[in-house]
């Protein structure tokens, strides 16, 4: 009876997200999912396995959870940085610190303590990091998709390829010719 509804619920997302799909293709700056199937398990929780990945994994040091002195000696200043904001979801302050000529972009959040840290950050196209699996801006899918199999869903696009969830883990977009252009760590969803 599990298989059923699961079938049915996969179903359900298929034909709901080949409409969005098409639309979303326009954009791969999109975090939506996409549909091929890649027969993941029913009993794993990509939710807490993206939480875990994004928390874990780190591209050249660059990871969640460093503070910003943390990130002064991995990247030097930011060349440039956003206002301080209070974000409408959790009433934390927040900021973006830029290194345009390393295409990294770096968001904080500081805490109750007064305490700042990343907890998101973006490669462009022109990063050089690598994550501890050896993936990178330029990496093909087949590479992501071998590195994170154990992290990847049931919903891969031909645009990205989401290893955990939109809520937590790692987004990867692809170029039309299937590599890496960026890569987005963090919550891309709330």
């Amino acid at each position: 009876m599990k298989q059923i509804v699961f079938v049915i619920c996969l179903f359900c997302v298929w034909a709901c997200g080949s409409k969005q799909n098409s639309e979303t293709n326009k954009s791969l700056d999109s975090a939506s999912t996409s549909t091929e199937s890649i027969g993941p398990s029913d009993s794993i929780d990509y939710t807490d396995v993206g939480f875990n990945l994004q928390r874990e994994e780190s591209f050249g040091g660059i990871r969640t959870g460093l503070i910003r002195e943390e990130v002064i000696v991995l990247l030097g200043e930011p060349e440039q940085q956003t206002e301080i904001a209070m974000s409408e979801t959790d009433g934390m302050n927040s900021q973006t610190w830029m290194y345009t000529s390393k295409g990294i972009e770096i968001s904080f959040s500081e805490d109750e303590n007064k305490k700042w840290t990343s907890v998101s950050y973006l490669l462009k196209e022109n990063a050089t990091q690598k994550s501890t699996r050896g993936i990178g801006i330029g990496s093909t899918r087949e590479d992501v998709m071998n590195a994170y199999k154990n992290e990847i869903g049931a919903h891969v696009g031909e645009g990205q390829i989401i290893a955990g969830t939109v809520y937590g883990g790692i987004v990867f977009w692809l170029t039309e010719d299937g590599k890496v252009r960026n890569i987005f760590v963090g919550a891309s969803a709330e």
